[in-house]
Formats: structure tokens, C-alpha cells, sequence
């Protein structure tokens, strides 16, 4: 490393992306040695993903919409057609139903052993417990049309209804119902999702803004920016706690920093065709896209400001929602193409050969997939700073 006033610069070069642990050493004459490590993500290039989409058919025709993870081996998929749920075993491939007495089965939450879900057109919620493989069907307490479903840390459900611009609180143990209206009206809340402090997020679909309650006083807050949002439809917490915001009219991503209370443009989507829905994130940290409109799912890398597409093998998809499982690789539901795909994503493995005067060689640092060469500055200034305030421990003791 190079000293250049107050601070050490350096490059190394990393032979395989992922996270990498980065220890730097300060080697002192007349103080003890320091060392400080950092963890660094080092990722290909959108260019550079290797992606091999598996696509698996219903055993029946169907209407999939809404899948959740169970953190194991099994998704869980709803069914806009009829009053069912889809069980898909991973490690089998294959599709279990179990149907109840209803209309459909629209979004879902997963909670240990239930899986909530909204039956919209029944307006309706109940839950299914995987043990006992038994529906219960629940009434709401004013006709309406829920959509979207969430737990709160006191095991409360909230439901969204889209029509009376109103959140639900449902206590499963008392068995009743505590209504809070938005602020907004007309809002349309859609999107539900709750962030580490245990607080639920909303997105008004028709109001054009987010919105957050807390659980405990139902106290309601919105936020906008100066033009307001065009038909928000998906919620998502990015890794550094800022919400990732689909607006389905405006073809774009948008950024919503809770701590500085700023919105930002994230990405803007190349197909104007194209209408932007769910957001999952995959082993890299790019943001995937779900485009229900076009036969394609978006791929946004948040650190190079780069933009990529998948092509989708059947035609008229219609994919609103995806999810990421525990390898970091992305599954979408087709819900006209009755179908369940999943994205394997990799490397892509480039081997470079350089020919000599005698024969030829394949050297280990050229074959390496890829060859990243990694800036540490950012590294080196907390080196520095770890060691500059040592030293002025040491000097007030002396």
C-alpha cells in the first residue's frame, strides 16, 4: 500500500466473487502491531451471470399468483382461479393442492405452521395449518376487497383493503377486528411489509404514497415526493434499510430512505410495455424485477448503475411476483402460463489462454473466474483512523 497524505491506498486482485474477509496489518516500530478487517463484496458483472431458467407446469390449469418461501424446501403458491393453495416440493418437483370452501386464494403470509391468505373475492382472510392440513375461513367485519396480508411482532395480522382505503388489525387470539383509515382518501393501500423495528409499511396505490403505522397506537404517517408516485404497488427493504418501491405506471424503481426521508430514482425499465411489480434480490445483491406486462424479468446491479433482462421461455407469462430462496436464486410464477420457474444463477466461467514461444500455458491468474480487481480505499481509511485514534490514546496516557 502507497501512503498519500493522510491516508493508504492499494489494489488487490480477488480471483472468485463473493464475500471476502479483508485483513490489513500495520506493522509498527515502536507500538504494537494493528489489524483491522472489513468484509468486502466482490460480484460479476451483469454480462458475466450465468442464468438457466427451469420452468415446472401445474398438474392442472390454474391461475398462480402469489408465492411464498418456507426457508426450507417448500413454496407455497396461491391460486386466483380457484379456492385452493399449490404445496411445490424443490427437491421432488412436484405440486400437492389442498382446496377449501371459497372463491381464491390471492396473496399470502407465512407464519411457522399457517399460511395466511386473502380470499378477495369473498372478502375474506383465513389461514391454512400445514400440521393439520385444515382451512379456517375468517369474516371481516365490513364488506370490502383485502389484499395483501401481515404479521406485526405481537402476532397481530394486518390486512390491506384496497377499496375503503383502510388497514385491518386482526388479533388471532381475541378473534377481533381494529380498523384504521389512511389519512389519504382515496389511498388504495395494496403492498404490505414490516421493517426490523416491527413497524408496517404500506403503499397506496391510488394516493401515490407510503405509508407507515405503528402496530402498538396506530399511528399513521405518509410520505411523497414533490410529483407523486404512479400507482406503487410492491414494497421491498434493500440490505442498507431503505424501501424499494415499484411504480407500476411509471416504469421505474424507486429508493425511499426512512432515515433522511428523500425518494430517488433507482432504475427506469427499457421496455415501455413493460409494468413493474414484484422485487426480489438474488446472491449478488441485483435487484430482479418482475415485468407482468412483458414476457421478461429486469436485472438492476445497484452498484454499477447497469441493467439487464431475461427473456421468459413461455409467452403471455403475465409474472407479477418473484422470490429469492436460501442460494440467492430467483423463482417467478406465471400465472396464464399455469407455470412455476425458477432462475439458477451463476458465474459464468471465462478461461483465457496466452500463448508463449514454447508450446503455451494457462496461467492460474488469468483463468480464474473473473479477475476482479478491487479498490480498497475505503478499507485503508478505517485502517487509518483505527490507527490514528490508538495513537492518541497513547499519547494522552503518556
Amino acid at each position: 500500500m502507497t501512503k498519500k497524505e493522510d491516508r493508504y491506498e492499494g489494489t488487490a486482485t480477488i480471483g472468485f466473487s463473493g464475500k471476502w474477509e479483508i485483513e490489513l496489518n500495520a506493522i509498527r516500530k515502536d507500538n504494537p502491531n494493528e489489524s483491522v478487517t472489513l468484509s468486502v463484496l466482490v460480484k460479476p458483472r451483469l454480462s458475466e451471470l450465468k442464468t438457466d431458467i427451469t420452468e415446472y407446469t401445474l398438474p392442472e390449469k390454474a391461475a398462480p399468483l402469489y408465492p411464498v418461501y418456507d426457508g426450507n424446501d417448500t413454496i407455497w403458491i396461491s391460486d386466483s382461479s380457484q379456492a385452493r393453495l399449490w404445496k411445490f416440493s424443490i427437491s421432488q418437483k412436484q405440486f400437492t393442492q389442498y382446496k377449501f370452501d371459497g372463491k381464491t386464494t390471492v396473496f399470502l403470509k407465512l407464519d411457522g405452521n399457517k399460511i395466511w391468505f386473502t380470499d378477495t373475492p369473498e372478502g375474506k382472510i383465513g389461514y391454512f395449518d400445514i400440521q393439520s392440513e385444515k382451512f379456517n375461513v375468517i369474516d371481516l367485519p365490513l364488506k370490502s376487497i383485502p389484499i395483501s396480508l401481515e404479521k406485526d411482532n405481537a402476532g397481530n395480522v394486518w390486512v390491506a383493503l384496497v377499496d375503503q382505503h383502510m388497514l385491518l388489525k386482526y388479533d388471532p387470539i381475541s378473534k377481533q377486528f381494529q380498523q384504521f383509515k389512511t389519512p389519504t382518501n382515496p389511498s388504495g393501500p395494496l403492498a404490505l411489509t414490516k421493517d426490523q423495528n416491527g413497524m408496517i409499511w404500506f403503499a397506496e396505490s391510488q394516493g401515490g404514497r407510503i405509508g407507515v403505522i405503528q402496530p402498538d397506537s396506530g399511528k399513521i404517517q405518509e410520505f411523497a415526493p414533490k410529483e407523486l408516485l404512479k400507482e406503487p404497488f410492491f414494497l421491498s427493504f434493500d440490505k442498507d434499510g431503505s424501501i424499494l418501491i415499484s411504480e407500476h405506471a411509471a416504469l421505474r424503481i424507486i429508493r425511499y430512505d426512512p432515515y433522511l426521508n428523500t425518494f430517488s430514482p433507482v432504475v427506469s425499465l427499457a421496455d415501455p410495455t413493460a409494468l413493474p411489480f414484484a422485487i426480489a434480490a438474488d446472491k449478488f445483491g441485483n435487484v430482479w424485477v418482475a415485468q407482468h406486462t412483458a414476457d421478461k424479468l429486469g436485472i438492476f446491479d445497484p452498484q454499477k448503475r447497469e441493467f439487464d433482462e431475461l427473456i421468459i421461455p413461455s409467452q403471455t407469462s403475465f409474472t407479477q411476483f418473484l422470490l429469492n430462496d436460501n442460494s440467492g436464486d430467483i423463482w417467478f410464477v406465471e400465472q396464464r402460463a399455469n407455470k412455476l420457474g425458477h432462475v439458477s444463477i451463476s458465474e459464468a466461467q471465462q478461461i483465457t489462454t496466452v500463448p508463449v514461444s514454447k508450446g503455451f500455458e494457462i496461467r492460474y491468474s488469468e483463468m480464474i473466474t473473473p479477475i476482479v480487481a478491487a479498490g480498497i480505499i475505503a478499507t485503508s481509511l478505517f485502517f487509518v483512523k483505527s490507527v490514528n485514534d490508538r495513537r492518541k490514546i497513547e499519547q494522552m496516557i503518556d
